[in-house]
């Protein structure tokens, strides 16, 4: 009862003065709105940028020869390394951390046709684990299996936009025929599309064909040494303890020093993405700090306000404690109308922060620009922050009101 009395008088008290209670009320309105838009594109940034990074592939680790400086076991050192595929066994085989690993080939701006239709293309060589390295999923079709790349088969697998241009009736892309530098080989799969991703390697993921390493070897490039390997850690928070051990695998079998760090360029995918993760972070606990200060500035006008009412009724505070008010109902007054301003202010202000945040959401926007994601949490935590920031704006009035003295206030012109 005597809650529901603060706010009617609250109430009361406000709607005396209203052009001042609505200029203060702007404040949290806005700051209240920028809240709940920025923490949820703060939200919607991290999840675009965790979906986007991880499009090209979940953390793996890229790794091609270069110079050893190192002499051991009798070879001279300053020597060029080459990868062939007994090293990519031997990576499987004596790294336990590794869960996938692939050869690597690949050739750009190749031109492939079908028929009458040309499109160029990356062409890559690689085996069966380059679908679960690379994130790559089958629409149509199959991947490459083990026997493909033992066979040395003429089969390849198309990324979507790669085969829109080659079959523009898609009905005919799967055991169709893909000519490429002469060589004729069978359309065994069609890919689902990526789009545009914000890592990739060696060009679009969509624009590329997959066919066994074997075949790559043997019918394009007639090179028997892998470019490339790519290595999937079994757990990715031990990407760094794994690159160690398949360079010492490596080293072994290459014969150069483990300490030789100019024999091997490693790449270590999984620590982009970790990066990656932490501005996502920071950028959300910038756009939440701005957010917040922005309501702080908001309180600030109401704690301004508030102090303006205090004077203004400083003999009204005089007389009622006169009559018998105590200090806490003198308190709970002022407290009440700095909590109403705020409340009223900060429920406006989510619903306006909320049909913001689905109209931006709705609007045509670049892909990397997030739409806000506004969540339950979002929309407590605004609430929370808002309800604070009246507690702590209503303070400083509320104990200046309270500790006026009867007698001095009944004498206040």
């Amino acid at each position: 009862m005597i809650l529901q009395n603060i706010f009617a008088e609250s109430l009361q008290n406000l709607g005396s003065n209203r052009l001042r209670s609505a200029l203060t009320m702007l404040g949290i309105i806005w700051g209240t709105a920028s809240v709940v838009f920025l923490l949820g594109w703060g939200r919607g940034f991290v999840n675009v940028m965790h979906t986007e990074a991880r499009t090209v592939g979940d953390g793996f680790i890229i790794i091609w020869p270069k110079r050893a400086r190192s002499e051991i076991s009798g070879r001279k050192g300053a020597r060029q390394l080459y990868f062939e595929m007994k090293h990519v066994d031997a990576v499987l085989a004596q790294c336990p951390s590794v869960r996938y690993a692939t050869p690597v080939e690949e050739w750009g701006g190749l031109v492939m046709k079908s028929g009458n239709n040309l499109k160029p293309g990356n062409l890559v060589g690689v085996n069966p684990d380059a679908a679960s390295i690379l994130n790559l999923k089958i629409d149509r079709g199959r991947f490459l299996q083990p026997a493909d790349v033992d066979h040395g088969r003429r089969v390849i697998v198309l990324a979507a936009d790669l085969a829109q241009g080659l079959f523009p009736d898609e009905s005919k892309a799967l055991e169709g025929r893909v000519k490429v530098r002469g060589v004729t080989f069978e359309v065994i799969g069609v890919l689902e599309r990526k789009g545009d991703t914000l890592v990739d390697w060696g060009g679009r993921d969509d624009d590329k064909a997959y066919i066994p390493v074997t075949a790559f070897h043997k019918d394009i490039s007639g090179w028997r040494y892998v470019g490339m390997i790519f290595v999937h850690p079994r757990d990715q928070a031990q990407s760094k303890a794994c690159t160690e051990e398949v360079r010492a695998v490596l080293a072994k079998e290459l014969d150069f020093s483990p300490d030789d760090k100019e024999a091997l360029e490693i790449i270590d995918i999984s620590g982009i993405l970790t990066s990656l993760d932490t501005m996502a972070l920071i950028a959300a606990i910038f756009v939440t700090t701005i957010g917040v200060i922005t309501l702080l500035v908001g309180g600030v006008g109401v704690m301004n306000i508030m102090l303006i009412s205090v004077t203004e009724r400083t003999r009204e505070i005089g007389i009622r404690k006169a009559i018998g008010a105590k200090r806490s109902h003198i308190l709970l007054q002022f407290l009440g109308e700095a909590l109403t301003i705020t409340i009223a202010s900060g429920l406006i202000g989510i619903v306006l922060g909320v049909a913001l945040s689905l109209a931006f959401a709705a609007a045509p926007r670049p892909k990397l620009l997030a739409a806000p994601e506004i969540s339950t949490i979002t929309i407590i935590g605004s609430f929370t922050v808002m309800t604070l920031t009246g507690l702590l704006a209503g303070v400083l009035p509320a104990r200046r009101a309270a500790g006026l003295e009867p007698a001095e206030s009944l004498r206040y012109e």
